[in-house]
């Protein structure tokens, strides 16, 4: 009987008993339509439902461009970090069944990992840091992003070999948010050790079935017995079929679905019971799942943010919860609210600006964000006092270049009265904040807080924006830092250019003098431009910059190279023999330009660098 229900369930497309249902579906369809053939996108899938009818699941546009092959109900696409709620969802079931706790750690599970983490007595990793992205883990590095061609599906156990560089804890666990892939393989690993199955037939088993998503799944490889859609690219202003690559993801980013049976996963997260085959998810655990507990700012009270697979939204007046999803050819997101009775999920088959189409969804149904708020609560004085100023981001999703990316990046704070302005770097304000109380504060056109004033446990002030985390800092040093980097690197680069041209005007002078001083300083210079350039080259040409190519082997041998002239230039710089104090200057202050280029590059791990074990 419980199949039959199923079956039916899956059959319906539209349903005309209920306030959305009313609504001319065909005129939102043309509208999508016309965003396709606007944003370059080949196909869509769509999903649109309340809590107790499917609206509409089916799709726009080509599953295959080649075979003019049109999107159904029924084409599989590839959902990427989407995986994630679902990973989530099993290990919340095992939870409900007293077969784990959130809170039980990686040792309790395996003591054999070797998990790196300096707080290892204070704050083990635990299951629901790693659900809430709080354990501190780097994300993907490239040598685990594209394997060699595999025969057979990746172990979940193989998997997390291949992310160690990730796995380790760059700051005390359970205190800020750092997206991480290689987090949920480990939690699929996790997985697979309490409840003794491959973490791909665990879900099949516990939560797809159930849920009657029959053909929906994990898939390592292209299923060629499967109605899939084919993922694309745009260049050169066509459309290039994109190969099914995998990511080393599994439990992260190989989950694969429709229209029809995400209309079955959005209306049980929306009801929590639906179908009767799946087991009943209670309001708590619902309340779990959509709402973290392990971030500093939870635990000072803050509502939403990312819980377990799960994130918060305000968008056309209501607060939405869900998950986004990227992967080789497709861009997905799914989002519900309970408060709205709605839900949708959308992919697309390319990777491209979803929003577009999201919105028109949202604005059909619910009509535009019109909420606003201005009411705003005292803020203390001695909380302005201690609050306003410079903040540093300290939470980058990926470590390794964030000592570039951090130059430029930070926000000021300040009030005016009590509203609190947010600059970026530059000055710019880009947020007016309203205080709720309890130093959480809200845009006028959002319903919940998502920014807070907090401290850490040393009694640093703490800026919480959005997911971000930073810490109070002395903006004055920060600009310092980055005009003295920024002199350094003018000089270095302009004496490559200086060198090369006296160079030339050596070879047609009849005497020459022999130069090794400005040839060393010469060569130290070339070797920075060929390090920068062979660098940006091989991560943005090569398709696996990570392997050992001509690009790589430059990046690696010239950082060396830049390093040791470098070190030379400055010993040369005491020992010059020029009789013109400018040009001594000049040679000094150039050697010493070098010198503190090669210093923030050693103390950043660049010299020595090797992209195909990044």
């Amino acid at each position: 009987m419980n199949g039959i229900k199923i079956l039916l369930l899956l059959a319906l497309t539209t349903t005309i008993n209920n306030s959305f249902g009313q609504k001319n579906i065909d005129a939102l369809l043309l509208k999508l339509n016309d965003i396709l053939a606007n944003e370059n996108i080949p196909g869509a899938m769509i999903s649109i439902v309340n809590s107790d009818s499917i609206i509409f699941a089916g799709g726009i546009g080509y599953a295959d461009i080649e075979k003019q092959e049109q999107v159904t109900g029924d084409h599989l696409f590839r959902l990427g970090s989407i995986s994630k709620s679902f990973t989530a969802l099993g290990i919340v079931k095992l939870a409900t069944e007293n077969k784990v706790k959130l809170s039980t750690t990686i040792d309790e599970i395996d003591h054999t990992l070797g998990i790196k983490n300096s707080w290892k007595k204070e704050a083990p990793i635990s299951i629901e840091q790693i659900l809430e992205h709080t354990a501190g883990f780097d994300d993907v590095h490239n040598h685990a992003r594209y394997p060699d061609e595999n025969i057979e599906t990746l172990t979940c156990s193989a998997m997390v070999n291949a992310h160690r560089k990730s796995l380790y804890a760059r700051w005390k666990p359970g205190v800020r948010k750092a997206y991480s892939n290689p987090g949920y393989v480990l939690a699929g690993y996790l997985m697979e050790g309490i409840s003794k199955r491959p973490y791909d037939q665990y879900l099949k088993d516990e939560i797809l079935n159930p849920l009657g998503m029959k053909d929906s799944g994990f898939y390592f490889k292209s299923q060629p017995e499967m109605l899939m859609a084919q993922g694309y690219k745009r260049e050169g202003g066509e459309f290039l079929p994109i190969a099914f690559k995998s990511v080393q993801g599994g439990p992260a980013s190989d989950f694969c679905s429709n229209a029809k049976e995400m209309s079955l996963f959005l209306r049980y997260m929306m009801s929590g019971k639906i179908p009767e085959t799946a087991d009943a998810l209670s309001p708590v655990w619902l309340n779990r799942i959509e709402n973290p507990e392990t971030t500093l700012a939870a635990k000072n009270g803050c509502i939403g943010g990312y819980g377990l697979g799960n994130m918060s939204i305000w968008t056309n007046n209501h607060l939405f919860h869900g998950h986004d999803g990227g992967i080789d050819g497709f861009s997905s997101m799914y989002l519900y609210s309970r408060e709205a009775d709605f839900g949708l999920a959308v992919s697309i088959n390319t990777q491209g600006r979803i929003w577009n189409l999201i919105d028109e969804i949202l604005n059909f149904y619910l009509g535009v964000n019109t909420y606003h708020n201005t009411a705003t609560k005292p803020v203390p004085n001695e909380t302005k006092s201690k609050f306003e100023g410079f903040y540093n981001f300290k939470s980058p999703r990926n470590q390794t270049m964030h000592f570039a990316q951090k130059m430029m990046t930070g926000h000021t704070i300040a009030f005016e009265g009590d509203l609190l302005m947010v600059k970026d770097f530059g000055g710019v304000i880009r947020d007016t904040l309203y205080h709720k109380g309890n130093n959480q504060f809200y845009r006028k056109s959002e319903g919940v807080p998502f920014v807070m004033l907090l401290e850490n446990e040393n009694k640093q002030p703490v800026l919480w924006l959005g997911n971000e985390y930073a810490e109070k800092g002395n903006k004055t040093i920060r600009v310092a830092k980055n005009y003295l980097l920024f002199a350094s690197i003018i000089m270095s680069i302009q004496y490559f250019f200086v060198g090369f041209f006296w160079w030339v005007l050596q070879f047609f002078k009849k005497v020459k003098k022999s130069k090794t001083s400005r040839l060393v300083l010469w060569i130290s210079s070339a070797c920075l431009m060929l390090t920068i350039i062979a660098f940006l080259l091989t991560t943005e040409l090569y398709e696996r910059p990570e392997t050992i190519n001509l690009g790589s082997i430059t990046v690696f041998l010239g950082s060396i190279a830049f390093f040791i002239s470098s070190v030379l230039s400055v010993v040369k710089s005491f020992k010059l023999s020029e009789k013109n104090k400018i040009f001594k200057w000049y040679y000094r202050w150039t050697a010493f330009s070098l010198f503190v280029l090669a210093l923030w590059l050693l103390s950043n791990d660049f010299i020595g660098f090797r992209l195909w074990a990044y």
